[in-house]
C-alpha cells in the first residue's frame, strides 16, 4: 500500500485556476487560516476545506519549486491519486517528479527484526521499527538515522 507521496512542481508550472489565488496569499494573515508559512516552503496551503486531500507546499525557499503532500493514499488507487494531483496543478500527474513515496506492507510469517538485518536501501536518513523478534514474544522499538527508512 502506498502510505504517502509527495509530487514535486517545477518552477513555472501552472496552478489550476481556482487554486491559483494561493500564490499571492499571505502566509501571516491568521484570520484566512487556509495558508501559512512553513520552515522550508514560503506557504504551505491545507487543501481539504477545499474537498482536496492534499497540502500545497509553495515556493521552496532554496529552489523555488513547490510540492504536493497527498493525504489518505492508501485508501485510494491510482486514478484518485492522478485526479488529486489533476485537480491541484495544470501539468500531467505522470511527468511530475515523485519527491518521497512511503510504501506500507504487512507480510505474514516473517518478523521486522528480518528486515532489519537483511534490508538495505539507498539514500536513507531515518528509520523508525517496532516489532516482535523471532520467538514473537520479545517487543522491542528503534529510531535514528541509519541505513534503512522505516520497516
Amino acid at each position: 500500500m502506498i502510505d504517502k507521496i509527495e509530487a514535486m512542481i517545477e518552477r513555472g508550472t501552472p496552478l489550476r485556476e481556482e487554486l491559483s489565488w494561493l500564490e499571492s496569499a499571505d502566509p501571516f494573515d491568521f484570520d484566512a487560516r487556509t495558508v501559512r508559512p512553513s520552515k522550508f516552503y514560503n506557504k504551505v496551503a491545507d487543501l481539504r476545506p477545499m474537498g482536496i486531500e492534499a497540502m500545497l507546499h509553495i515556493d521552496q525557499k532554496r529552489y523555488h519549486t513547490s510540492k504536493i503532500e497527498l493525504l489518505e493514499t492508501g485508501k485510494k488507487g491510482m486514478a484518485q491519486i492522478q485526479d488529486t494531483v489533476e485537480r491541484i496543478v495544470d501539468a500531467d500527474p505522470d511527468k511530475l517528479r515523485l519527491g518521497r513515496i512511503d510504501l506500507a506492507v504487512d507480510v505474514k510469517d516473517v518478523s521486522v527484526l528480518w528486515f532489519f538485518e537483511h534490508a538495505f536501501i539507498n539514500f536513507k536518513q531515518f528509520h523508525c521499527a517496532h516489532g516482535h523478534k523471532s520467538d514473537g514474544e520479545e517487543e522491542y522499538t528503534v529510531m535514528g538515522k541509519n541505513s534503512y527508512q522505516t520497516l
